[in-house]
């Protein structure tokens, strides 16, 4: 058995659109698993942004390395991918929400 949700993907386009996931889970697995490795997202190239200090957590950091589509929301990097006109995905929320 499957469980599949219809992803609204009409407002996507190929470039210069921002997509925001919540919720996300614990150290963003959810997200990682319906956003990075989703099927539905391939298509429109999403550069996706997390907060810097996961790049200091020793496994996370290397899988989101390896990823390569994940980077740290830093004013650097979104001016960087902004600039460069690609899809951003971003996680709002985080360690405040969930505290």
């Amino acid at each position: 058995k499957s469980c599949d949700f219809p992803l609204p993907q009409a407002g996507i386009k190929t470039s210069r659109s921002m997509l925001c996931y919540h919720p996300h889970g614990i150290l963003a697995c959810g997200f990682c698993w319906n956003g990075v490795h989703a099927n539905e997202f391939r298509q429109y190239d999403v550069t996706y942004v997390v907060a810097s200090a996961v790049f200091m957590l020793p496994i996370f950091s290397i899988v989101c390395y390896l990823l390569g589509t994940v980077k740290p929301a830093s004013p650097a990097s979104m001016h960087r991918i902004m600039a460069r006109g690609d899809n951003v995905g971003i996680l709002p929320g985080g360690f405040e929400d969930a505290t």
